[in-house]
Parts: structure tokens; C-alpha cells; sequence
């Protein structure tokens, strides 16, 4: 017969919920301090794999056969084969605002709720004296999400495969990030969860904002748009160094992170350590010089809107959203046509 100090008996540990975050808080406070063995009947991989590195973890199985010296558990207990000096209830729950019923186990145990709420809530309905302790938390340690925001076509000539390779970088070396893709018309795949494709907006400057880093790992580029964005809401970017680069006022561990085209030496850690606020002002534009001034009559030529109703579905790329059968709008005159003559909608 197995002897523990602790042991935690818990039916069912799911994917997620707050009692398994308590299961691991208690692992992660208490475990290197204390004898603990988490015992369960079906339990998520994830999860028993992370309570695992931290405290025993014991599948049940007909025969098994536990002493603990104080036993805790959640609701009634069905723990044939474990025994224990003390038995402890931990309530997690308002029994009484979900309604649950309360049986007296076949063994004198003790109550702790783990909320004020909780406890008096079971001490009405049980008659029982309860103890509180709240959820033991510790978040030291917890490490920076990165976020990361791109805004480009996927492919080979935008550097869809060092995309892949960047992110799997991070995954190996354990950092947390997400990285939101906007994109179209893709069919490109990544192994890591933390990669995310969206479809293309118009305008995704507040995500650029938002972010922690812009990432473009072209072959090449232009000017690109969405590093210029960036640069000017004051979001460094992760780049490849491409020609154009240097004329961006991009410079490596000021503004941005330029890396190699063969991303080899990813600055990983640096990256996720960040860089320190900087100011950026862009390259003045000579269109004044081009173009030729004076207002046009645009506006008195556009007509007056229209109210039309969509009778197919489809995705307006303008109004960026999905327009159902039914859907009413009013639109320009010349949009309103536009969508009539292509069968998604009528003027109402």
C-alpha cells in the first residue's frame, strides 16, 4: 500500500476550468514543500502532464490501494481504495445559487470552501461548520506574451517559409506569443497553436497598434505599407533585410530586429525581452508636386444613395462583413448599381 502525506482525489480533471487551475496552483506552491499526490479516474493529457512535472500524479484502477494522512476532494467522494487519518471537502462552488443538494459522506470528514460566498452558501444548506481558505495563487515567473501582427500574401516571395521557420523558433525556445496573419486565399499551414491566419481587413491599424512587433520576412519589398504603419504608430518590426530596408529608417535593436534572409541566429530572447520606446518620422511625399489641384465634382456625380436589399449571400469586402439574404443597406448610386447588376441585392 502506497503512504502519502496529501492526496488530492479529483473524478474527472478536464481540458480547463478553475479547478484544475487549483489543482496546479497547488502543485506549483506547495509541491516542492510538501508531499502531494494528485489522484484522478480520467484526466486531460495537458493537464496531468503539467501536475506531473510538479507532484505525483496517480491514475485510479481497480486494486489500488492509498493511505493518506489528510485526503481532499470535491464533491462526494468515490475513492474506493484510498483512506485516510482526515478526509477534507473542498467547496468550489455556490451550492446554492446551482442549486446542488448536500448528502453526508459515509466518512466524518471537514469542509473548506474556497470564497466567503462559497462558504456560507454550503453552510446554510449542509448545517455544517465550514473553513475558508481562497485559491492559492502565484503568479511570479509568468513570462511576456508576445504579440505579432502581419499584414501579406503567403507567399514564397513574402517569405511564407521563414514565417514558419520564425515561428517554430519561438515554440522550440519556449516563448509565448500569438501571431495574428492577416491574409487572403491562403492555403499555407503552421504546426505552432499560436499562429492564427485572419481574413484580410482594410484597415488593421489598430492591431498594428496593439502589437508588440510587426513581422515581414519578404525576399523583398518596395516600401512595404505595413512596416511603414507600423514604424509611425510606434510598433517596432521584425524584418528580413531586404534592399529597401535601410531606406525605411529601419535600425537593427532601435526600431526594428533585421534578420537574416537564411534566418539563421535568431536574437530570440532579445526579442522577447523588446526594445525601448523610439520616435520615428517618416520620408515627406512629393505628390503636392504632381498632382494637379483644384476640387472635382465627385460628389454631385455619385447621385443620390440607394436603399437596396441583399437576395444573395456574400462577403462585402467594402463594408467588410457578411451579408445574409434580407440584409438592407444604403449604398452610393453607382454601388447600389454595382451590386444590383452582379444579382447580390435590389433597390427596395
Amino acid at each position: 500500500m502506497l503512504h502519502v502525506k496529501n492526496l488530492f482525489y479529483w473524478r474527472m480533471i478536464y481540458r480547463i476550468g478553475g479547478v484544475e487551475t487549483f489543482l496546479w496552483e497547488i502543485a506549483r506552491k506547495y509541491g516542492k514543500t510538501h508531499d502531494i499526490a494528485v489522484v484522478y479516474r480520467e484526466g486531460d493529457p495537458a493537464q496531468v502532464a503539467r501536475l506531473t512535472e510538479l507532484v505525483r500524479t496517480i491514475k485510479w484502477k481497480p486494486g489500488l490501494q492509498i493511505h493518506a494522512e489528510r485526503a481532499f476532494f470535491g464533491y462526494q467522494p468515490d475513492m474506493d481504495g484510498i483512506t485516510a487519518d482526515e478526509y477534507f471537502q473542498v467547496i468550489h462552488a455556490d451550492y446554492k445559487a446551482m442549486g446542488l443538494g448536500y448528502e453526508p459522506p459515509p466518512d466524518p470528514h471537514r469542509f473548506i470552501a474556497v470564497s466567503e460566498n462559497s462558504r456560507q452558501s454550503f453552510a446554510e444548506i449542509s448545517g455544517q461548520d465550514v473553513q475558508l481558505s481562497y485559491n492559492p495563487i502565484d503568479v511570479k515567473g509568468t513570462p511576456k506574451l508576445l504579440r505579432l501582427i502581419s499584414c501579406t500574401r503567403m507567399t514564397p516571395e513574402k517569405g511564407v517559409d521563414r514565417m514558419k521557420i520564425f515561428a517554430k523558433a519561438l515554440d522550440t525556445a519556449g516563448i509565448p506569443f500569438t501571431w495574428e496573419i492577416f491574409t487572403t486565399g491562403s492555403s499555407a499551414r503552421f504546426d505552432s497553436p499560436n499562429v492564427f491566419l485572419r481574413p484580410s481587413r482594410l484597415d488593421i491599424r489598430p492591431h498594428i497598434a496593439a502589437a508588440d512587433y510587426l513581422v515581414q520576412l519578404s525576399d523583398t519589398e518596395g516600401y512595404p505599407y505595413s512596416v511603414l504603419e507600423a514604424l509611425c504608430l510606434g510598433t517596432p518590426v521584425i524584418v528580413t533585410d531586404f534592399p529597401s530596408a535601410r531606406e525605411l529608417q529601419l535600425e537593427d535593436r532601435v526600431n526594428c530586429f533585421l534578420l537574416p534572409l537564411d534566418m539563421s541566429e535568431l536574437p530570440l530572447k532579445e526579442i522577447q525581452r523588446g526594445l525601448k520606446k523610439f520616435k520615428y518620422t517618416p520620408h515627406p511625399d512629393r505628390w503636392e508636386e504632381f498632382l494637379i489641384p483644384g476640387p472635382g465634382t465627385w460628389l454631385e456625380e455619385r447621385g443620390a444613395p440607394a436603399r437596396i436589399r441583399t437576395v444573395m449571400r456574400y462577403f462585402d469586402i467594402l463594408l467588410d462583413r457578411q451579408m445574409e439574404v434580407g440584409d438592407e443597406q444604403v449604398a452610393t448610386a453607382e454601388r447600389a448599381e454595382y451590386l444590383v447588376d452582379l444579382n447580390f441585392a435590389e433597390y427596395v
